[in-house]
């Protein structure tokens, strides 16, 4: 059975760095109905799921500064927002039906020409930062061709989760500013309040000579 495409558009995004504990805290906060799934990767049915300690533990492998493959996550309160292939071996692909959150590894890049950074970049000179949740705005029923605002609507179960999620976010962690000699830069990552102790030991920022402000100085 072939599955029916995922047309979404206007990502919302929330790309924040915390510490394991934090990441822990972070998922308990959510229902315990949750499921977590790893997209886009074949695993045998009994593996396609996972619990949020096993997330949090690979989390902290990434901390740890060990490579870790296929970071890409699908969380969702209801298994109808998600579509299993079978294949005739057993093995099973996961794949998005309707709108859920999205987990990713985030990295960015530092533009020093302009004194400004690129969220979501790739490559080997980009900084790591953590994961990015996201959550898409305007879904289209790939049946019908109607076109929905996901964001506060009842008929996507997953938008209250995401709502949750947001809050918990904002109630953790801080904006992060970068300070890059002289200027002040407003950038749209976070961090958990946990992580200020070390950032600025951060190797990838130390080499860039970028420092992290816990706050924007006032102004006069």
């Amino acid at each position: 059975m072939t599955p029916t495409p995922y047309l979404v558009s206007k990502l919302q995004k929330r790309i924040v760095l915390l510490e394991q504990a934090e990441m822990q805290v972070l998922l308990d906060s959510l229902p315990q109905t949750i499921s977590i799934y790893q997209m886009g990767t074949l695993a045998q049915k009994k593996e396609v799921s996972l619990s949020k300690q096993e997330l949090v533990e690979i989390y902290g492998n990434y901390l740890s500064g060990q490579e870790v493959s296929n970071f890409h996550y699908l969380i969702t309160c209801s298994k109808d927002s998600i579509y299993q292939s079978e294949l005739d071996d057993g093995r099973v692909l996961i794949k998005p039906k309707l709108p859920s959150i999205g987990l990713s590894l985030h990295s960015f890049s530092y533009l020093p020409e302009a004194k400004e950074i690129k969220p979501s970049a790739f490559g080997s000179n980009t900084i790591r930062w953590g994961v990015k949740f996201s959550y898409p705005q305007i879904y289209q029923d790939p049946k019908t061709g109607e076109i929905f605002n996901v964001l506060n609507n009842p008929l996507f179960e997953n938008s209250q989760l995401f709502s949750c999620l947001q809050k918990k976010i904002r109630e953790m962690t801080l904006p992060a500013f970068f300070q890059i000699e002289e200027q002040l830069l407003k950038t749209p990552l976070r961090l958990g309040r946990a992580c200020f102790d070390w950032i600025n030991d951060h190797p990838q920022l130390k080499q860039r000579k970028i420092r992290v402000r816990k706050f924007a100085p006032t102004a006069h």
